[in-house]
């Protein structure tokens, strides 16, 4: 069985990137944390569930909805 590789995010950083307007993506949040983007995408969804959406393409990114 393999092992889950766990990552210290500071999600007040993430929420305040957001909220500025900011672009956070799956991908540059795992270049900075140094683990693949499924990882990271695995954390966000423990951390925040059905309130966290992932748009893919250009535009895309993370989009966190109040309650």
């Amino acid at each position: 069985m393999r092992s889950m590789k766990v990552v210290k995010v500071d999600f007040s950083e993430i929420e305040k990137a957001i909220q500025s307007g900011n672009r956070v993506t799956v991908k540059t949040l795992a270049n900075v944390h140094g683990v693949s983007p499924l990882v990271i995408r695995r954390t966000l969804n423990d951390h925040y569930g059905n309130r966290i959406e992932f748009k893919r393409g250009r535009n895309g990114g993370v989009t966190i909805t109040d309650g």
